[in-house]
């Protein structure tokens, strides 16, 4: 099981927090009636190479004549800076190993998978999770610090924080946030990585997933403020920029066999 590991949810993509109000059409993207239109989102086959090292091995073969350090097989994250993030400038993208700062992102999207995030009451910049499931499924048994969650293995539906609508849960009610995590990759540099999507930039998954984007187009990336009784945020938006080629498709292929989607969040020394 991949060990789960992330920062405060108010420096990712996602604001407002679960306490913020929705509108009645953002809460029929995350939860479409009968008779709304269901995008099709494409299957996610495994990939024999996906799978992250031990620690006592500290390497990984991804392909034939290809072995990479653990630390290599996770890419760097990308976060929307909100008003209340500490670090970059509200409304643009920071990448948090090198701290460069983007107005917007052209990704093609590879994966794209569910996940929870348990927080504690209050908020604070330097908090951590204090339970996590990497799958959406069940908790991790260990974060990456070395710390052990609230539940160790516990299936999250068991969960008394569990909940599947988080827009409707009282302001300071303790959740199990859910959210997911989405590999990227950058068609000119070809570098691959993540973004997390929690409170209303979750609604976005379906556009990443739809079998018309996923590994098949490139999709431009930007944040647009906007504004409830609640207070203000930047939301993530997204569009269809262009369909891949013939060569663009072979290469998102490699690409997306060679990464999972455990993240490096560390800065640059």
């Amino acid at each position: 099981m991949l060990i789960h590991d992330e920062g405060p949810p108010e420096n990712e993509t996602n604001l407002p927090t679960p306490e913020t109000k929705l509108t009645e059409e953002e809460k029929k993207m995350l939860n479409p009636e009968k008779e709304q239109h269901q995008v099709e989102i494409a299957p996610m086959p495994t990939s024999p190479a996906v799978g992250l090292p031990s620690k006592r091995e500290g390497v990984a073969t991804v392909a034939d004549g290809v072995v990479l350090h653990q630390h290599d097989r996770r890419p760097p994250v990308f976060k929307l800076v909100q008003p209340t993030s500490s670090l970059g400038t509200p409304g643009k993208f920071w990448r948090a190993d090198t701290e460069e700062e983007y107005d917007d992102l052209l990704a093609v999207p590879l994966r794209v998978q569910a996940t929870r995030t348990k927080w504690g009451s209050g908020f604070s910049r330097d908090r951590l999770p204090e339970c996590a499931s990497d799958d959406g499924i069940e908790s991790v048994t260990e974060f990456r610090d070395g710390r052990t969650p609230l539940f160790v293995a516990r299936k999250c539906s068991s969960c008394d924080f569990f909940t599947t609508v988080p827009w409707m849960m009282k302001q300071g009610e303790e959740i199990c946030q859910p959210g997911y995590s989405v590999l990227l990759m950058d068609l000119e540099t070809s570098e691959v990585y993540g973004m997390r999507l929690l409170g209303t930039a979750a609604k976005l998954s379906r556009i990443f997933g739809a079998k018309s984007h996923l590994r098949r187009a490139v999709l431009k990336l930007w944040g647009e403020k906007a504004s409830t009784e609640k207070g203000s945020w930047y939301q993530l938006k997204a569009s269809v920029s262009r369909q891949l080629t013939s060569d663009e498709l072979e290469l998102t292929e490699e690409m997306y066999g060679l990464f999972g989607v455990e993240f490096d969040e560390s800065p640059v020394a």
